[in-house]
């Protein structure tokens, strides 16, 4: 496990180091690097940790819901590139950012992070979730469900604290 800091600069938080540790080529480190970048600066996340293939699958999530956001991407076969990724998780970033700031809310500060994905494909009618353990004084589990209703269409990300 991997625990990556960003640092604050103008009471906003920046990811101002983070180093993906997947067996990938550099290239598409630096696509997921630059993805990842915008998604957890707009959300606001301070400390991230998480495991190399769990890193691989949450990009296949968030390209399997930019798939569903309208752009084409097969995250099975290859990882999307930078520009289409990257604005694929800022449109998904904005769409989610008051919901992803009320669940924030309701945790201290600084926040490690830990990336789990219960799926690594997405299967049309079920869910592709991830588990994300707030350490806090007392770890909490949250969970981010990505579902796909009947219509075709992606619901809101559901935030699910067990208390």
């Amino acid at each position: 496990m991997r625990t990556h800091v960003c640092k604050r600069a103008e009471n906003q938080t920046r990811i101002t180091h983070f180093i993906p540790t997947a067996d990938v080529s550099d290239e598409q480190k630096r696509s997921i690097q630059e993805a990842a970048l915008v998604l957890l600066s707009e959300i606001g996340i301070s400390y991230l940790s998480f495991e190399s293939p769990a890193m691989i699958n949450f990009v296949r999530v968030i390209s399997s819901v930019g798939a569903k956001l309208g752009s084409p991407l097969d995250a099975q076969r290859v990882l999307p590139s930078e520009t289409t990724l990257r604005r694929d998780m800022v449109k998904l970033a904005q769409s989610r950012q008051q919901d992803l700031k009320i669940m924030i809310s309701k945790q201290r500060r600084p926040l490690q992070i830990c990336f789990d994905c219960w799926h690594n494909t997405w299967h049309s009618k079920e869910y592709i979730a991830l588990t994300l353990n707030v350490h806090t004084d007392k770890p909490t589990p949250v969970v981010l469900d990505l579902r796909e209703i009947p219509d075709g269409t992606s619901e809101s990300l559901k935030m699910a604290i067990d208390e």
